[in-house]
C-alpha cells in the first residue's frame, strides 16, 4: 500500500468522499423531483386525468337499428324501411362554387341559391341533398368525371361525362 502522507498528497478517499457526496445530492434531487411530479399528478390533477382515462375507455356509441318491418294479419307488408341515397360535396375540392351549385340544381331540382349559399358557408362538407331518388343519384353519377365519395363511405371511380 501507498503511504499518501509521507508523499505529502492529500489521500484519495476525500475526494472519493466528495464525489460520492455529490452525486448522492444530484440523485435526491432527482428523487425529489419525481416525487413532487407525483403528487402533482397523484393530488392536483386527479380528477382531470380521471375524466380523460373515463373518455378514453368508456363511450357510448349509438348504432342505429334497422327498423323492422310492419305485416298484416295475412303476411302482406303493410309499412317497410327503405334505405336511400345522400348526395354531399367537398366544397374545397369544387373548382367554382357559382357553376357546380347550379349543374348541380339542375340535376336535381334544387334552388341553385340555396346550394351555393351552402357551399359557401361549408369548408369540407356540404350537403347537396338528402334521400335522393335513384334517378337523381345516376344524374349525378353521369355528370362527373373524377371519383366521388358517398356519406356510407363508398367511392365510386366514374369514367367520361364532365365536372358538375
Amino acid at each position: 500500500m501507498k503511504d499518501y502522507k509521507a508523499a505529502g498528497r492529500a489521500s484519495p478517499s476525500r475526494w472519493v468522499r466528495l464525489r460520492v457526496i455529490f452525486l448522492a445530492i444530484v440523485f435526491w434531487g432527482l428523487l425529489a423531483g419525481v416525487l413532487v411530479r407525483a403528487v402533482v399528478l397523484q393530488v392536483y390533477e386527479r380528477e382531470h386525468l380521471r375524466e380523460l382515462a373515463q373518455d378514453q375507455y368508456v363511450r357510448q356509441i349509438e348504432i342505429p337499428a334497422r327498423r323492422g318491418d310492419i305485416f298484416e294479419r295475412n303476411g302482406l307488408p303493410l309499412a317497410q324501411s327503405v334505405e336511400v341515397d345522400s348526395i354531399w360535396v367537398d366544397p374545397s375540392l369544387l373548382p367554382n362554387l357559382a357553376s357546380s351549385a347550379r349543374s348541380l340544381a339542375r340535376a336535381l331540382h334544387v334552388d341553385p341559391e340555396e346550394l351555393q349559399v351552402r357551399f359557401a358557408k361549408a369548408k369540407r362538407f356540404a350537403w347537396v341533398k338528402r334521400q335522393a331518388k335513384p334517378e337523381e343519384v345516376a344524374a349525378v353519377i353521369l355528370g362527373l368525371a373524377t371519383t366521388m365519395t358517398f356519406v356510407n363511405g363508398t367511392i365510386i371511380p366514374v369514367d367520361g361525362g364532365s365536372l358538375l
